[in-house]
């Protein structure tokens, strides 16, 4: 009868085996599923969130950008999209919404007067911006063109001017054989080159800018304000203060928080010293005491405020009874 045992045995080995092999391609088709279902996930995942991601780093700077004439459409045409593009390639959210602005009347040829009138309600829809207005000149000779080529820079915020810049004139000699379609094109890609130069620069102003005034003359200071360990709730107060009720408020840029740090660039042309009293006064109204609660130092280009913390003061009131 041992033939019949290990008859059974082999049989039972195989049909173990077998069904060994069977689990394990069983586990392999389950895992590709798995990781299949994963790259899905991840793949829609990427579609859906990194356009958001782009949306939020470029949304912190609102900007529109207009011509002041319609000279040359061609030219006019170029200038305005280099610039565009230049700004967009630094960062900056270059809004070119046409049904948006033609809700509120502007169009393509409304006058800056008039786009200015415009702003406040601009800014109740989308939120503070800026304007950039790009004046395009071609003066006509006998036989050269000269290109005159600046920007314009205002701030719904304030609705108020904030600075200037311009390129260096260009005069383009035309050919004696050279067509109005010849001219045109020569003065575009004049209008082109300078209209990068001009957009670079504008980046810079952007960033940093410097030198600004408003239409009073004041200049416009842009500090750098860091405020430390303070609740969401005081840092909302304080901000609010210094938007709604401190003189001279332009605007604020470049918001950031990360923990107990909340950063911002406050555009201003209040006088830093009375700027100095007002934070004092509205750290007091929102209950904290310098040097007692909190820290504050005003230089020309920062502001930071801090919370003091009472385990790592220094001092003490002394023995007032044996040293007096």
């Amino acid at each position: 009868m041992w033939w019949l045992r290990l008859l059974a045995l082999n049989y039972r080995s195989g049909y173990m085996k077998e069904d060994k092999i069977k689990m394990i391609s069983k586990s392999k088709k389950i895992r590709n599923t798995v990781s299949l279902y994963r790259y899905i996930c991840v793949t829609l995942l990427s579609l859906f969130l990194l356009p958001g991601l782009s949306y939020t780093a470029n949304a912190g700077e609102q900007i529109f950008v207009f011509s002041t004439k319609n000279a040359n459409q061609n030219t006019q045409t170029r200038a305005l999209t280099t610039i565009k593009s230049r700004l967009s390639r630094a960062g900056f959210f270059v809004r070119d919404n046409v049904s948006l602005l033609s809700s509120i009347g502007i169009v393509a040829d409304s006058p800056k007067a008039f786009v200015l009138r415009r702003s406040e309600t601009l800014a109740q829809l989308v939120g503070n911006s800026t304007l950039i207005f790009v004046d395009s000149t071609i003066i006509d000779a006998e036989l050269s063109r000269e290109l005159r080529m600046s920007a314009e820079l205002y701030s719904t915020a304030s609705n108020s001017f904030l600075t200037s810049w311009s390129v260096p004139n260009t005069i383009l000699t035309i050919p004696n054989d050279c067509s109005q379609a010849c001219s045109n094109g020569l003065l575009a890609d004049e209008a082109e080159r300078m209209a990068d130069t001009l957009g670079a620069s504008l980046v810079q102003l952007l960033q940093r800018p410097t030198g600004a005034s408003d239409l009073n003359g004041n200049t416009i200071a842009i500090l750098d304000v860091e405020i430390i360990d303070f609740t969401n709730a005081e840092v909302m107060q304080l901000v609010d203060l210094m938007r709604n009720e401190f003189p001279g408020f332009v605007d604020i840029t470049r918001v950031q928080s990360s923990g107990p740090r909340y950063r911002m660039l406050y555009h201003t042309s209040a006088d830093l010293q009375k700027l100095g009293t007002w934070v004092d006064i509205s750290l007091e109204e929102i209950g904290l005491k310098i040097d007692t609660d909190v820290q504050r130092i005003i230089t020309e280009k920062r502001i930071d405020i801090r919370r003091i913390d009472p385990a790592t003061s220094k001092g003490s009131t002394g023995n007032t009874l044996k040293y007096n």
